[in-house]
């Protein structure tokens, strides 16, 4: 596997080399700013609050954006961006044709600035924004979590701009650095989490009578994932105390989780899995609580405003602070903030976690008030 890894870094350092020699900036007719992002749907829906201050850093720019195939359905509600690109991840990282087709579409949207948005960096986001043939280009300096050392050093030295910050602070400690060395005065409040998603109506399988919650069970890693068999049980005691229908969604690969949370649980609940993302963004934002682990969808509910409670462990616990309407339950741990490089034969902060635990916060926040006529 050592082998393997590095024969990879080598080819993707010689087919980057390459390019880098063989492309030639073309002519630029007007000022176009590019937000290239490598991660997930939750650290999408996070970012989408500064979109609008980067604008305001680039105030005769138009706006694009680069992002995961997965994140298309909701990039597509977030109104600021004048145009958004896709990538197959798993195809870029892999195939090299198609990577070429990628960076030749890339290109061919001719910015002038390109920012890589993601603090976590990767070889292929430092490719896309550094091939980009945008004059101006800015990352973050990140760590070493997922790109080989050697390697961000030297991409580091290609770029116009490197922002310096700590690595376990949040993302708006991180974005605000990024965004006064642009020169912009005036950030958002992280206390104003809102974003401006807009909503459309879907065809998608929710319940059409009575209120219902939502329990998220899945999660990127099955390290961030609390045990689902508490799942089950906490759904019934949820649907037990206040008559909502239970409804577990998640995605396709996630669909055999589900259904084991699914037939341990008392109360018969409704499975949604496979919608596309707006219908699961309109399916939380009807929701009377969501419920769930540290993924996309929290985040989704957070910027919703649905009444929401996490179950965190402890890998990134600081990073995506303030949760706006979600209240978190969590097992604090000397290890917190080990980037997932969990030191334990099992993630014991969040299986020491309790059923009861998790009841407790629930009334004492106040997402129980409702009561079983």
């Amino acid at each position: 596997m050592g082998v393997l890894r590095i024969l990879k870094r080598l080819i993707d350092r010689l087919f980057f080399e390459t390019l880098r020699r063989l492309f030639i900036r073309g002519a630029v007719q007007e000022k176009r700013l590019l937000l290239v992002r490598t991660d997930g749907i939750g650290d999408l829906v996070y970012f989408e609050r500064y979109v609008r201050a980067f604008a305001q850093g680039f105030p005769d720019h138009k706006v694009y954006l680069l992002c995961r195939e997965e994140c298309k359905g909701l990039a597509e509600l977030f109104p600021p961006f004048r145009q958004v690109r896709f990538f197959q991840y798993i195809n870029y990282r892999w195939n090299y044709l198609y990577r070429i087709i990628v960076l030749n579409r890339i290109r061919s949207l001719r910015p002038t600035t390109a920012v890589y948005c993601s603090y976590h960096r990767q070889h292929i986001g430092d490719e896309m924004t550094l091939l980009s043939g945008a004059k101006e280009t800015i990352a973050f300096q990140g760590n070493d979590e997922i790109i080989h050392p050697a390697t961000r050093r030297t991409n580091d030295r290609l770029y116009s701009t490197v922002i310096e910050t700590s690595d376990h602070v949040s993302e708006d400690v991180k974005y605000r650095a990024l965004l006064k060395r642009i020169g912009v005065d005036r950030i958002p409040s992280p206390s104003n989490f809102r974003v401006s998603l807009q909503l459309k109506d879907t065809s998608s399988r929710a319940p059409s009578v009575g209120p219902y919650f939502i329990i998220g069970v899945g999660g990127s890693s099955p390290l961030r994932r609390w045990p689902a068999e508490r799942f089950s049980i906490l759904g019934a005691i949820v649907a037990e105390n206040t008559g909502w229908q239970p409804v577990l969604t998640g995605s396709e690969n996630e669909g055999k989780l589900l259904g084991t949370v699914a037939e341990r649980m008392k109360v018969r609940p409704r499975i949604i899995d496979g919608e596309s993302l707006p219908a699961i963004v309109q399916l939380i934002a009807s929701a009377k609580l969501f419920i769930g682990n540290e993924s996309g969808l929290l985040h989704i509910a957070a910027c919703l405003g649905t009444p929401a409670l996490g179950i965190l462990g402890g890998g990134h616990f600081t990073r995506y602070f303030p949760y706006g309407s979600v209240r978190i339950v969590s097992h604090k741990l000397p290890c917190f903030e080990c980037n997932w490089k969990c030191p334990f034969p099992e993630p014991y902060c969040l299986t020491n976690i309790s059923v009861d635990d998790v009841v407790a916060e629930l009334k004492r926040r106040r997402l129980l008030r409702v009561v079983k006529s």
